[in-house]
Parts: structure tokens; sequence; C-alpha cells
């Protein structure tokens, strides 16, 4: 089974909603443009390659932002993987770069990438207006968008090797940017597909809280293989605003507490 490919400008409400219900996963092509995507790309890199600022600040549960510290080996849901660090991005939150000749430079670059991904995540999920059969915007507004810049290492010889476990996200959304090097797989057809969206395309994917709004989702799962030795990766999170009630009657805060605590126990 291939992965549906819908062009942005082209994409609507019915064609949205046939794949989400069928493979759960869409390739959108022209949703950023591929400058953008490209100087972020870099900046991730960039930030990356000179962490000492990001260490600086460490991960805030109340903002969702913050840095992961190195580390080579870590335990996630029970599993050894290879997640080397990584940086939760909202502008006017946190900043990937220290003061310096081109921080303004990637700073812009970041935020532009940020906007450019939420504006065209929003508009493709204000598609979903009826199919959830209530507006998604009271949904969102005020809700956490929150860009991931990740580094992962393959540190095994084999190129297979799982980087980061197959898991299903349960968030609302989750956007994958297009430009990252090849390991991200979904799970399709009963095979583990190669997805590696280019410059400028964007996987968007429902997680397990969407999936309450619109039950006949299909919340994919995927991991990383260590196709390469390094790779950095940016993926948007896409969660409900706080105090939203869920069709479940549990509120947002609840349900993040609930789902954070089984992973912890997962990985204890």
């Amino acid at each position: 089974m291939e992965i549906p490919v819908r062009n942005f400008k082209t994409c609507t409400e019915k064609r949205l909603a046939h794949v989400i219900a069928r493979t759960g996963i869409l390739l959108v092509r022209g949703a950023v443009p591929t400058s953008i995507a490209r100087y972020a790309y870099a900046a991730a890199a960039n930030a990356f390659a000179s962490c000492a600022h990001l260490a600086h600040q460490p991960f805030d549960r109340l903002t969702h932002t913050g840095y992961t510290p190195q580390s080579r080996e870590r335990t996630v849901r029970g599993v050894n993987v290879s997640m080397r660090h990584s940086f939760d991005y909202r502008p006017g939150v946190s900043t990937i770069m220290s003061r310096g000749e081109y921080s303004e430079r990637y700073e812009h670059d970041m935020r532009r990438c940020y906007q450019a991904v939420s504006q065209a995540t929003l508009g493709l999920l204000r598609l979903f207006r009826t199919v959830t059969k209530e507006p998604i915007d009271p949904i969102l507004t005020g809700g956490r968008f929150v860009l991931r810049l990740a580094e992962s290492l393959n540190v095994r010889p084999e190129p297979k090797t799982e980087v980061f476990p197959p898991h299903r996200d349960f968030g609302l959304f989750t956007v994958f940017v297009g430009g990252a090097d090849p390991g991200l797989q979904v799970h399709l057809g009963g095979e583990w597909v190669d997805v590696t969206p280019g410059m400028g395309e964007i996987l968007i994917a429902p997680g397990m809280l969407f999936k309450g709004y619109f039950p006949s989702a299909v919340v994919p799962l995927h991991r990383v293989t260590g196709a390469v030795a390094k790779r950095v990766s940016l993926t948007l999170f896409v969660d409900p605003r706080s105090g939203v009630l869920l069709p479940t009657g549990e509120l947002v805060e609840a349900y993040y507490t609930r789902m954070y605590n089984a992973v912890r126990q997962k990985a204890a």
C-alpha cells in the first residue's frame, strides 16, 4: 500500500476524510515554501551542532518547550532508543540560537517555518468542520502547536535498526515536515513503508485524541530506523486548547496527564 498524495490547494474535505479513514496518513504537496523548509532544517542542524545554548532551556511542561539533554541510549516506552536530543520550539517562548552573528537569521528562518507549517495545518484541519459534527476552531484556538526539532543517531551497524520504536501518537494531529533524511516508516497493509517527504511537503496524521471526534480515523503506527548515521527531523504536534471537554467527557489536561503517566510507567 502506498501513501496517498494530495496537493495542498486542491485538498477537499471529502478527500481528506477518505484518506484519514483509509490509511491515516496523507502526504501533502505545496504546503510549505521549499526555501522556508530548507533554511529551517539548516538552522536546526546548526543548533544541534553547538547545543550549549539549548541546554540552558530545559523542557518546561507548562509551555511544552525546551531541551531534552543529549543521551546516546535512553529508554522510551521500555525500549532503548538512539534519540540523541530534541528541542521543542514555539516563537516567543524558546530560541534555538544564542546571540551571535547569525542568530537573528536562524531565529527568523525557524519562526517562518513554524508559522508556515502551523497555518498549512490549520487550513487542512478546518476541512473537518462538518466531519467531526462540530467546528474545529473552538478546539484549536489557544491550543498548542509545538515544533519539535530532534536529532537521532544510528549507533549500531545495521541500517534498519529501530532508532525510535513503533508507536501511535496520542495527541490531536502530528505533522512531519518534509526535508528530513530517510528513516521514517509507517505500517501500512501489514508491512513497513519508507516515507521520505521532500522539502515543502508535509505528512499529516491523526492521533488517538482525534479519533474521539472522528471514530473512523486510522491512527498510523510509525517508527524511525537507522537509515543514516545522524538524522535531524522537524515535527509539529497539534494539541487542543486547555479546558476543552473531550467527547469522552474528560478534560484535555486530565487526558494528557493520564497518557504521559502511562508512557512513564512503560519506560520505568
